[in-house]
């Protein structure tokens, strides 16, 4: 089973992919410009594209992820 977090800060919004063994699969820190949801959106496609269909747990963390 994977792990995302997903970290929605002030200024950027950072994504990682985890393995089982904690392996990091996958890692991206963008910045989003006060632009957050389309930020989101984007960097959420472009990384969990290659993981579809696979379990995950997912956590979001930081003061933009209301």
């Amino acid at each position: 089973m994977l792990r995302i977090g997903l970290d929605v800060g002030s200024t950027t919004v950072k994504l990682i992919v985890l393995s089982e063994e904690g392996k990091a699969l996958y890692e991206k820190y963008q910045r989003h410009f006060s632009d957050v949801r389309s930020t989101i959106c984007d960097v959420l496609t472009e990384g969990l594209s290659p993981f579809r269909g696979s379990d995950c747990y997912f956590a979001i963390t930081g003061s933009g992820g209301m």
